[in-house]
C-alpha cells in the first residue's frame, strides 16, 4: 500500500488510500497521455516538413550527394592523395578519398583513420597495412560494405 503525503491528501480532499491511489493513477494516465500527444504532434510537424522536402529517402540521397560533392573538391582530397596516393590507382583514389572525407569531415581524422584504425574483418590490419600488402581492393570492398550499411 502506497502512502501519500499530507499535501496530496489535502489537495484531493480525502485520506482514503484507495481513492488517493485511484486519483493518482488517473492523474498519471492524463500526464502520460498529454506527453504522448505532444510527442505525436512533434512527429506530425516533422513528417510534414519531410513531406514538403520529398520522401525521406530522397532527402537522405540529397544529403549524401551534398557531402560527397563537398568532400570531392580537389583541395580537400589533395593531402590524402599526396600522402597515400602511391598505394592506389587514380581510379581507386577517386573512389576512396571522397568517401573518407565525407565520413571524417577533415583531413586530420581521415589520415588518422587510415594510419591507425585496425579493421577486425581484415585481420586487424590498418588501411595503410592492407595497401602495403597489396590488398587495396580489399580495403575498397570494406569501405563499400560499410557505406551500404554492412558490419565489419
Amino acid at each position: 500500500m502506497k502512502l501519500y503525503p499530507k499535501q496530496y491528501q489535502e489537495k484531493i480532499g480525502t485520506k482514503d488510500n484507495n481513492q488517493l491511489q485511484l486519483t493518482y493513477e488517473v492523474e498519471m494516465m492524463i500526464k502520460n497521455e498529454q506527453e504522448l500527444i505532444a510527442v505525436l504532434e512533434r512527429i506530425e510537424r516533422l513528417w510534414g516538413k519531410l513531406s514538403e522536402a520529398g520522401s525521406i529517402d530522397n532527402l537522405r540521397k540529397l544529403s549524401e550527394k551534398v557531402r560527397m560533392f563537398e568532400a570531392s573538391r580537389p583541395e580537400m582530397c589533395a593531402q590524402l592523395s599526396s600522402r597515400f596516393g602511391h598505394l592506389f590507382t587514380q581510379e581507386q583514389q577517386n573512389k576512396l578519398f571522397p568517401k573518407l572525407m565525407s565520413w571524417s569531415g577533415c583531413n586530420v581524422l581521415a589520415i588518422h583513420w587510415f594510419e591507425h584504425y585496425k579493421i577486425p574483418s581484415c585481420g586487424n590490419l590498418t588501411p595503410v597495412e592492407l595497401c602495403q600488402t597489396g590488398q587495396a581492393g580489399v580495403l575498397l570492398e570494406y569501405v563499400d560494405l560499410i557505406e551500404n550499411g554492412g558490419f565489419e
